[in-house]
């Protein structure tokens, strides 16, 4: 145990050795009576009137009433004209680089007035979207007037009709050969079928990959490998019967198409020739299966599970 003496009304009282490090006051009265009186001060700059507490008096705080005022006493203040408006405003050194009084006079300044170039009304823009001619018109309605002023009359490649095209988009894409999509269509297939552009092809493709393990789609030459001698025209009709004749991925019958349909490996081994392993496809379907293998073998034997 240890004494202690009050520090408000003096009593000596005893504590553990615990708490005795902590302890100032015999009670809560006591310690409220030298805490909660207060000081009152006037402030060193505007005079008001305020209370401090009794510690603070003692570690010389409570000069000023208010931040405003502390800012005040501590920095020197240094006085400004705004650019905008011009009138004088209090600063502090730390912001020296102020030139304006107010976001409002800020925005002035950097607004400039122009004219739109159809209605002819006068707008407020900022003076950094004029670098790039960015606002040239007020409204959406003096845009789309704009923009029809600058159309061009052009022929079509095709069937040489007339129609009207934005010079812009002329300028920047290209645009503008053909009046509709079907003509553009109808030009593709003269270059895509005609025997100059198989040719081009041919020589582009042959010269890139002369070596056939540097093409993306190379595993080995699986493609040379031949067929088990199950594999003939009766298993396939055979599969193709059991299928009702119909793709099972898009369902495409085979009276639709021009040529018969395919019978497909799930597991992609020629040798296995299994009628669980083979399943009816179309042309275009066939030729998915190439990409992305183990997709499409578990998505064709779920589907032979279901038909089970």
């Amino acid at each position: 145990m240890v004494k202690i003496k009050c520090r408000t009304c003096k009593k000596v009282f005893s504590l553990n050795n615990t708490r005795a490090k902590s302890a100032k006051y015999c009670s809560k009265k006591c310690f409220f009576e030298r805490n909660g009186k207060r000081v009152n001060k006037n402030c060193l700059v505007c005079g008001k009137l305020f209370s401090i507490k009794p510690n603070d008096e003692k570690l010389k705080r409570g000069k000023y009433c208010s931040r405003k005022c502390a800012d005040k006493g501590r920095h020197k203040q240094l006085i400004k004209v705004c650019l905008s408006c011009k009138r004088r405003f209090i600063v502090t050194p730390h912001l020296r680089h102020r030139k304006y009084c107010s976001y409002e006079c800020y925005w002035k300044c950097k607004k400039v007035i122009r004219k739109c170039k159809i209605c002819g009304k006068r707008m407020e823009v900022y003076a950094s979207a004029l670098k790039n001619n960015a606002v040239k018109y007020c409204s959406m309605r003096c845009r789309n007037k704009g923009m029809r002023k600058k159309r061009i009359t052009k022929k079509c490649m095709q069937c040489g009709k007339s129609f009207k095209v934005l010079a812009a988009r002329v300028k920047l894409y290209n645009i503008g050969k053909y009046c509709s999509r079907k003509c553009y269509e109808k030009s593709l297939k003269k270059r895509i079928f005609s025997k100059e552009w198989r040719k081009r092809i041919s020589k582009t493709q042959s010269e890139r990959y002369k070596d056939k393990t540097i093409h993306p789609s190379w595993l080995g030459g699986k493609s040379f490998e031949p067929y088990g001698l199950t594999f003939n025209l009766e298993l396939r009709n055979k599969i193709r019967q059991r299928d009702h004749n119909a793709c099972q991925e898009c369902g495409i019958r085979q009276n639709k198409l021009k040529r018969r349909l395919t019978c497909h490996h799930i597991d992609y081994c020629k040798q296995n020739n299994l009628p669980s392993n083979l399943i009816t496809l179309c042309e275009t379907c066939h030729a998915k299966t190439n990409y992305k293998r183990s997709y499409w073998e578990k998505h064709f034997q779920a589907i032979r599970r279901h038909i089970k």
